[in-house]
């Protein structure tokens, strides 16, 4: 009788099955179901960000590489710096590490826009 209880497994789910349809070749359902995700996750963060901050920072990334895979790095790159600026906040070690994989995502966006050879002159 409490549906708001089982949005963080609700969320978890989605994005479970997003990597298994992204892993299958299934882009366009693995997306649908991040997307879903990063919707209840931001919910969720927002409410309670040292909960699900790292929650949230995981769907973005997982959606951030599904773009940056589709050959669209503008889409993935906010995703990326979110999820960095997620694990950099948060408490937890591990999230550092992957905070630094979200960095090295970032600059691969970048690679893939020219805004690197820019930001060198």
């Amino acid at each position: 009788a409490h549906p708001a209880a089982y949005e963080p497994d609700v969320a978890m789910t989605c994005n479970n099955l997003g990597l298994l349809l992204s892993d299958t070749g299934d882009p366009d359902g693995a997306r649908r179901l991040y997307e879903e995700a990063l919707e209840l996750r931001r919910r969720l963060a927002a409410a309670h960000p040292a909960a699900y901050g790292p929650d949230l920072a995981k769907t973005c990334y997982c959606l951030g590489l599904l773009e940056l895979d589709a050959g669209n790095p503008a889409a993935a790159r906010p995703l990326f710096k979110e999820a960095e600026a997620l694990w950099r906040r948060s408490p937890f070690a591990p999230d550092a590490e992957w905070a630094e994989r979200a960095a090295r995502m970032l600059a691969r966006c970048d690679e893939n826009t020219g805004k690197r050879k820019k930001w060198r002159k």
